[in-house]
């Protein structure tokens, strides 16, 4: 590279921000060319993640009011997926079922996470950058990553990525990008965020031709755009966007900026892909760019685009929120101008990306997601015929009522969708949508409303109240309860579903004898931190054990302990106030039950659902029924993260120092992801019984 060039560029390679024309013009830059004619006949990989990006956002999904001509370009020379939908409503879900191939919920992913928070993607499941890198990719992540950063173990470089330059602030100007997980470096004040990010991309590509052009390279860019807050270059140039940019015009200048703010990520990924031509290897090349979920209300609102085809927006189960953008290219396997109606979701990334970077997957790795190569391939694809689940978690709300089902889900099968809205306090009722979204994608006819299908019980206490349905076969059925029947099937799908999702599989590290406590292997799943947690176990309180008997249950040390105190079940979590917004609580939780235990066999389960920006919601079970639950005083902001340098993670039917073993038998625990609604607790409990023969 010329000395002009050399100048022009940040010494560290952190910022890559001389111009592309001074990069491709050098004489380096044109022998790196050259040497790509020894490109891999894998391809390399750009995964170009966009963020709130909506189907009302881009030209080629008929967008009326904003420039996309980069992404246009893409799907006139590749394939556009009509059916394309993002593993969840909000981010962080998404991204770990692109990275993972597994539904977010098996991991407790439910919200997004902050960056202090302790949760992220469990060691023991592989991610798309070590399937990747396993088959000889190199692998560079560049943006937001917002799966998990509060953990060494949970960051990209531990995940599968040999260079990573992670985003974790919020805004376009006066940034930093943390490289390797090393110090910050700083983004120059007066260069917009998706510019340096593309910059990194395109050094991050040219560099690896020169250094192997036989070795394929996966570029993970996540950008932030367009996500709020709003902020296009200050510089953009307007002349032939003429978006409204003045706020004294009397125009929409929030639309307008949001605008300008789109177009410039599509200008940045042109430049990207002109980079590929340049490099030799866009023939080569599998460029895939996608949105993370719908976009928000206040740039997406029907005042805004009337003609906006879909409903709803980020965080809710409309179609506006989970369908979104996807465009693929890759010479000489994608047909170009090309469109496909076929059902794609994000846990199909892995699978499919796998398959052709002719990766083997460990044994025993279970994915969610099938590859879709096929569809790629311009094959016939016939939709599976598993039902698709959405699943959200809302934010802390004071009057949710913990007794009852709280989180918002969406049930697809085949044209059919059901929306589920818990009740945001005890004397509403849960409200359900049923739509055919073939015939009404826009979600505007509730199937349901002839027939509000409401479910009626005892308000408040520990039931789940799913309604019994008339069901009607064969002859002239009423429409509507033919429609309350479907309903019905696809709630069905949604609990057989849920009971079969985020079970913590750990196995037996060492056995119990009379003073040694049992402990079990490391899975980070185990530290619930601010999310929702479920811990059930049977115990057998030895005969003529005294009614103050006191011994532990289980411990993770370092964060909660579940024993008997005096006889009684105590439950005692310990808070974490680094994670979130701070709230006024106690440092710790303790729940006990009123009575004490008598010998013989019992159920103990506890319930954490836990929020990043309140307090953790806590429920103590014996033998299926709730003796304690956290309140006023009595809750913590978020559970301690527990002892991690130790060699153990959960200790059963013992304390860690082997003190406190407890007067009787404990069984190995099941422990999941989640926060089990009282009914679910109540089911166990029964399934637990027939085990026992009691």
């Amino acid at each position: 590279m010329n000395a002009t060039c050399t100048n022009s560029i940040v010494s560290n390679a952190l910022l890559a921000l001389a111009a592309v024309a001074c990069l491709m013009t050098s004489p380096a830059f044109a022998s790196e060319t050259a040497a790509a004619a020894a490109s891999p006949q894998r391809p390399h990989i750009v995964f170009v993640l966009l963020d709130d990006l909506d189907t009302a956002d881009v030209g080629v999904y008929a967008s009326s009011d904003i420039r996309t001509p980069s992404i246009d370009a893409l799907a006139r020379s590749g394939l556009r997926f009509d059916r394309y939908y993002a593993g969840a409503p909000v981010c962080s879900p998404t991204r770990v079922a692109l990275l993972t191939g597994v539904h977010p919920a098996s991991m407790g992913f439910l919200r997004a996470v902050l960056p202090t928070s302790l949760r992220g993607i469990a060691s023991t499941i592989p991610t798309l950058a070590q399937v990747l890198q396993s088959s000889g990719y190199r692998t560079v992540h560049l943006g937001k990553w917002h799966v998990g950063s509060g953990r060494e173990v949970y960051l990209p470089t531990r995940k599968g990525f040999e260079r990573s330059y992670r985003f974790e602030g919020r805004g376009y100007f006066d940034q930093s990008l943390i490289v390797d997980d090393a110090a910050e470096q700083p983004i120059p004040t007066d260069v917009h965020l998706t510019t340096a990010l593309t910059d990194l991309a395109i050094e991050e590509l040219r560099s690896s031709i020169a250094s192997d052009p036989a070795r394929p390279v996966f570029i993970n860019l996540w950008h932030f755009a367009p996500h709020e807050p709003i902020e296009p270059p200050r510089n953009f140039d307007n002349s032939e966007t003429g978006y409204c940019l003045d706020a004294t015009a009397g125009c929409d200048i929030s639309r307008g900026e949001y605008a300008a703010l789109v177009t410039h990520v599509d200008q940045e990924l042109g430049r990207l892909m002109d980079a590929l031509d340049a490099l030799g290897i866009a023939d080569n090349t599998l460029v895939i760019v996608a949105s993370d979920n719908g976009g928000t209300p206040g740039n997406h609102a029907r005042r805004t685009i009337p003609e906006r085809t879909l409903s709803g927006y980020k965080g809710t189960m409309s179609e506006g929120a989970i369908r979104v953008p996807m465009v693929v290219r890759w010479p000489g396997t994608v047909a170009p101008n090309s469109n496909t109606t076929a059902t794609v979701t994000s846990v199909d990334l892995l699978p499919t990306l796998a398959a052709i970077a002719g990766a083997t997957l460990d044994a025993g790795t279970q994915l969610d997601g099938r590859s879709f190569l096929d569809v790629l391939q311009g094959q016939a694809r016939v939709d599976s015929d598993d039902a698709l689940i959405w699943e959200n978690k809302p934010a802390n709300n004071a009057a949710l009522d913990f007794t009852r089902i709280t989180n918002t889900f969406a049930v697809r099968k085949g044209p059919w969708k059901l929306l589920y809205h818990p009740a945001m306090n005890p004397l509403a009722s849960d409200r359900r949508e049923l739509f055919n979204v073939a015939t009404d994608p826009g979600e505007r006819h509730n199937l349901l409303a002839a027939k509000p299908y409401f479910s009626f019980g005892p308000y408040g206490r520990w039931d789940l109240r799913i309604p019994q349905v008339s069901i009607y076969r064969g002859g002239d059925a009423d429409p509507a309860e033919t429609y309350r029947v479907i309903a019905n099937d696809l709630e069905h799908e949604y609990w057989q579903w849920r009971f079969s999702r985020g079970e913590i599989p750990y196995v037996t590290a060492s056995a119990r004898d009379a003073r040694s406590p049992a402990t079990l292997n490391f899975d980070e799943r185990l530290d619930f931190n601010d999310g929702d947690f479920t811990f059930l176990t049977g115990v057998d309180v030895a005969t003529g054990a005294p009614e103050t008997a006191t011994g532990v249950i289980a411990e993770r040390p370092g964060s909660w302990r579940l024993s008997l105190q005096e006889g009684r079940v105590h439950l005692h979590v310990r808070g974490a106030h680094s994670v979130g917004v701070k709230v006024d609580v106690a440092d710790e939780a303790q729940l006990s039950s009123t009575t004490r235990l008598k010998p013989g066999a019992h159920h103990v389960a506890f319930t954490a659902y836990g929020f990043r920006d309140a307090a953790t919601v806590l429920h103590l079970f014996i033998d299926g029924v709730a003796v304690a639950s956290s309140g006023g005083g009595n809750t913590i902001a978020a559970a301690a993260g527990g002892t991690t340098e130790a060699p153990y993670t959960l200790v059963i039917g013992n304390d860690a120092e082997a003190n406190e073993p407890f007067p009787g038998e404990v069984e190995l625990p099941k422990a999941y992801t989640r926060s089990f609604y009282a009914a679910e607790v109540m089911g166990a409990y029964a399934r637990w019984l027939t085990q026992q023969g009691l």
